[in-house]
């Protein structure tokens, strides 16, 4: 009986739990998608390109570290011969106080700078998490 009771208390907190701490900042959905078809194959990717995806997911991981950044990833399709299937995408839910805070972190995304991919980006809340 415990245990049950412990379980339902435990769903019935989570979104509070999740949205303790978050101070009321809005939240931000970005929608990453490459800008061009051939970056769907990863071995014609230059150096200076493979820099650029590693300089963005240092930009991420350093945002993650310092709290705005409640989930980061991609999709993981293929297309059966190691290419990214075509609909791939890599999806960023964070926080911001506005949107040109929020339009100001993905500009400065590296990959968005170099061109390598777009974003599209929409006001967003997260309503349940585990």
């Amino acid at each position: 009986m415990w245990a049950r009771l412990a379980a339902v208390l435990m769903i019935m907190s989570g979104p509070a739990i999740a949205e303790a701490g978050r101070a009321g900042q809005p939240q931000w959905l970005a929608r990453i998608t490459l800008a061009r078809s051939e970056l769907h194959d990863p071995t014609r990717w230059s150096a200076a390109e493979t820099n650029i995806l590693a300089a963005h997911f240092n930009y991420w991981e350093r945002l993650t570290s310092a709290g705005p950044v409640v989930l980061a990833g991609r999709t993981l399709d293929e297309d059966g011969q190691g290419r990214l299937a075509p609909d791939a995408v890599g999806l960023i839910i964070f926080e911001a106080p506005d949107r040109v805070a929020a339009e100001r972190m993905m500009t400065e995304d590296p990959g968005v700078k170099a061109g390598l991919w777009r974003y599209k980006l929409n006001s967003y809340r997260v309503a349940l998490s585990r």
